[in-house]
C-alpha cells in the first residue's frame, strides 16, 4: 500500500474524476489543465541550462535515481512526493505534472503496474531530451524482463502441472487375454464374469514352469488363469519392484471351448497417488477355482441322499 495522505488525495481525485473505479480516467496533463482552469503553456521538459543547478538540478538528480532500474517502487514514489511538497513553487511545470500523476495513481491506496508505467512515462517528459531517452531504454528493458519473466513463470506453473497430473497417471498399458482359463475349471468362474469387472494381477513366485508368472484373480480371491507370458516378461520385474495397478474386464471372448476374459491393466509407480491402483499386499488371497464346482457337487450330493432316505422311509 503507498499512503500519501490518501484521504486528501481521494478528495482531490474524487472532485476531478479520477479514481480508481473511473474507467477513462483523465491524464495527469490534463488534470493538471481543468485544475488551472488553462491550457499547460509553459515546457513541461527541464532544459539543460535548468537541469545544471538549482531546484531543478536536484529534481533531475532524484528522477534520475529512481527510473535507474527501470522499475518505481512505492519508496521511490513517496520519496518523489515528498520532495515535491517541500519545493512546488509552480515555477516548474514539470513538478506540478508529476505532483497530479503521483496524487492520481495514489488515491486508491494502491499502485498498479500500469500505474507504475504511467508515472515513469510521466517522468520521462519531465526530464531533459538526453536522459529521457535513457530512462526509456531501462523502463523497456524492465518491460521485457517482466515479460520473460512472467513467460517462465507460467512455464513452470505448466510443469508442475504435468508433474502432479504425472503422480496419478500410470507408466504402463498392457491389453491381454487370460491364459490358462481351460485349466483347473476356471471356466465355471470365467462364464460368470462380466465386462467392466475388477481384476487383480499377483506374482506367483514359486511356479515352476515360469519364473514370471503372474495370476489374474477375481475380487474373492479365484484364480481364472496367467498373464500371457510374452507379457509377463516385462511386468513381473515392475511388480517385483513394487509397482501398482488397475485391472478390469473389457469384454469377453468366447473361446473355442471356454470364455476368456480381455483384460485392461494400468501399471503405476510405487510412489503413484491414485488412490485407486492396487498394491501386491491389497490383492485378495488366493481361493481355489474348483471350489464352486465341489460346493456345487456337495449340494447336489445333500439333495439326493435327503431323496433317496424319503423314498427308502414309504417303501417301509
Amino acid at each position: 500500500p503507498l499512503d500519501l495522505d490518501v484521504d486528501a488525495v481521494h478528495r482531490r481525485s474524487v472532485a476531478r474524476g479520477r479514481t480508481s473505479d473511473t474507467p477513462d480516467r483523465l491524464s495527469a496533463l490534463q488534470a493538471h489543465e481543468i485544475d488551472k482552469g488553462e491550457p499547460m503553456a509553459k515546457r513541461i521538459a527541464l532544459s539543460h541550462a535548468q537541469a545544471e543547478s538549482g531546484v531543478a538540478a536536484e529534481l533531475v538528480s532524484l528522477l534520475q535515481s529512481i527510473t535507474s532500474d527501470g522499475h518505481i517502487s512505492n519508496a521511490e514514489i513517496k520519496s518523489l512526493y515528498d520532495w515535491i511538497r517541500k519545493h512546488d513553487d509552480g515555477t516548474l511545470p514539470g513538478i506540478a505534472l508529476l505532483k497530479m500523476t503521483i496524487e492520481a495513481i495514489a488515491a486508491d491506496g494502491k499502485v498498479t503496474e500500469a500505474e507504475r508505467e504511467e508515472l515513469a512515462k510521466t517522468i520521462e517528459k519531465v526530464l531533459p531530451p538526453d536522459l529521457r531517452e535513457l530512462a526509456k531504454q531501462r523502463r523497456r528493458l524492465r518491460v521485457l524482463a517482466n515479460r520473460e519473466r512472467d513467460r517462465a513463470l507460467e512455464s513452470d506453473r505448466a510443469a508442475e502441472a504435468q508433474r502432479e497430473l504425472a503422480k496419478t497417471e500410470p507408466e504402463h498399458h498392457l491389453d491381454f487375454l487370460v491364459a490358462g482359463v481351460s485349466y483347473e475349471g476356471r471356466a465355471a468362474i470365467t462364464s460368470r464374469m462380466a465386462e467392466g469387472e475388477a481384476v487383480f494381477l499377483i506374482r506367483d513366485r514359486s511356479n515352476v514352469h515360469s519364473r514370471n508368472a503372474i495370476e489374474v484373480r477375481t475380487q474373492v480371491g479365484y484364480q481364472i488363469g496367467f498373464v500371457p507370458e510374452r507379457d509377463a516378461k516385462a511386468l513381473a520385474p515392475l511388480l517385483d519392484k513394487g509397482y501398482k495397478h488397475i485391472a478390469l474386464v473389457r469384454a469377453i471372448w468366447e473361446g473355442r471351448s471356454v470364455p476368456v476374459p480381455i483384460i485392461d491393466a494400468e501399471i503405476f509407480p510405487p510412489d503413484t497417488e491414485n488412490r485407486q491402483a492396487v498394491a501386491e499386499n491389497q490383492v485378495p488371497k488366493k481361493r481355489s477355482a474348483s471350489a464352486p464346482m465341489l460346493i456345487g457337487f456337495a449340494v447336489f450330493a445333500a439333495v439326493f441322499l435327503v431323496v433317496a432316505l424319503s423314498l427308502l422311509r414309504s417303501c417301509n
